[in-house]
């Protein structure tokens, strides 16, 4: 009979063994119920080497770990005795137990929709996240240690936290800390910082990258194995499971294999760096596909069409105008600027000390009247200023101001279109006339 069920077992006082559920390189585990009541089903772990000095610590580094996390998605720590590591007690270590098959299991039983995997990695990298945000780091990620509940149904539960590590602990030689020049990882998916000698194997981004691996192999059913095989080629582009992709609608496909293809790149430093952003990149993958809007957007593009044209048609109307006005005010206003400037300019050849300045939309220029009214007439704002002022002033002379203005005003359905030319002739301060048409 097994060591397990003897009644000397430090165990064995409060526990009694019902079955054995699991082997693995680190311990077995075993079905245990509470002697007296107290404690539904629960899992006893046992060290399968229990005189090794760093397996013994690293238990002690797993039990403190599962102490200080409480999530649904992590078994609930009960007791332990790993305090004791350092002694020859046999160790062992009782947790919740998780009603429900391994990922493992459930994928060679009934493999899982799109939908079903990334909802299930979801919840995977939540766990991942809160370990993270207590700087513990899982390192042993695979199908075989997550449980999936049976109640909410797939529900992932992350176990085995042997080789997991505090990203606190500077010292590589804390206790149940592995060194740089041990190898880590497993055989689901064996990453390059994890077996390089003298490289740091405690980067929680792997457990980022091994995440990518169980959403591979939700999807394919098979096992990553290595980021790179022999031919250079990453998981996703393997013969075996190209079709499972190319079976995937067009958007979902690509959205799936934009995530694996930084999840597997070589440098852990191209990979996916926080949790946040690889669930980011999960929700896109079942983003529901757009609608067809065809047809609404055919609609919306005739309605622009229209709409342009009637914005073009009333700019030509405007233009029109514009036109009209700038003939009708030069027809007007031209010859009287011109003997304005004339006779100006032969009172100063007679020696009078004028100084003419002549504006047009209060700038300086030489352009023909025409265009300067046409330009003004054309202005959307409905308002010009004076257009013209032609002013002269000359040393102990009084100043006289010469000014058109263009006034526009509202017309419904048509902007603005110029209405009336003001004149006016302002001499020291009086305003004179105004002549208006």
């Amino acid at each position: 009979m097994s060591r397990v069920f003897e009644k000397t077992e430090p165990w064995a006082r409060t526990w009694e063994v019902v079955k054995q559920l699991g082997r693995g390189g680190q311990g077995t585990t075993w079905l245990v119920k509470h002697r007296f009541g107290q404690q539904p089903m629960s899992v006893l772990k046992l060290l399968v080497q229990q005189d090794d000095p760093e397996r013994r610590a690293r238990m002690r580094r797993e039990a403190s770990a599962l102490q200080t996390l409480s999530h649904e998605g992590i078994p609930k720590y009960i007791e332990c005795n790993t305090d004791q590591f350092k002694s020859d007690a046999r160790l062992f270590l009782v947790l919740e137990y998780v009603d429900g098959p391994t990922l493992e299991k459930r994928i060679k039983a009934r493999s899982m929709t799109l939908a079903e995997a990334v909802a299930m990695t979801q919840a995977l990298v939540d766990i991942v996240s809160y370990c993270h945000e207590r700087n513990i780091g899982h390192r042993d990620i695979k199908p075989d240690n997550i449980v999936l509940r049976k109640d909410p149904p797939d529900r992932p539960v992350l176990i085995d936290f042997g080789q997991s590590f505090n990203a606190e602990e500077i010292d590589a030689d804390a206790i149940g800390a592995t060194r740089t020049n041990e190898q880590m990882g497993n055989r689901f998916l064996l990453l390059p910082e994890q077996k390089i000698a003298g490289a740091d194997k405690r980067d929680l981004r792997s457990d980022l990258t091994a995440c990518c691996g169980v959403l591979y192999y939700a999807l394919t059913g098979e096992r990553p194995t290595m980021l790179r095989d022999a031919e250079g080629r990453a998981p996703y582009d393997r013969e075996t499971v190209r079709t499972v992709f190319e079976q995937l609608p067009g958007r979902h496909a690509a959205a799936a294999l934009r995530l694996l293809g930084r999840g597997f790149r070589y440098r852990i430093d191209d990979r996916w760096q926080t949790p946040g952003a690889l669930l980011e990149a999960l929700r896109t993958i079942v983003l529901p596909e757009p609608p067809d809007n065809t047809e609404t957007v055919a609609k919306i593009l005739a309605t622009l069409a229209r709409t342009r044209d009637e914005a073009n048609s009333k700019v030509a109307a405007r233009d029109e105008l514009a036109e009209h006005a700038a003939d009708a005010v030069s027809a007007f206003f031209e010859p009287i600027r011109r003997e304005l400037l004339r006779q100006l300019e032969r009172r100063r050849n007679d020696g009078l000390p004028l100084h003419i300045a002549q504006t047009w939309a209060d700038n300086d220029t030489s352009l023909p009247m025409r265009e300067l009214v046409r330009i003004a007439a054309a202005e959307p704002n409905g308002r010009s200023p004076g257009v013209f002022r032609l002013s002269s002033e000359a040393d102990g002379a009084k100043p006289f101001y010469i000014s058109l203005q263009l006034v526009f005003e509202p017309n419904a359905g048509e902007g603005f279109v110029p209405v009336r030319f003001v004149l006016t002739f302002d001499h020291d301060g009086y305003q004179g006339p105004r002549w208006t048409g």
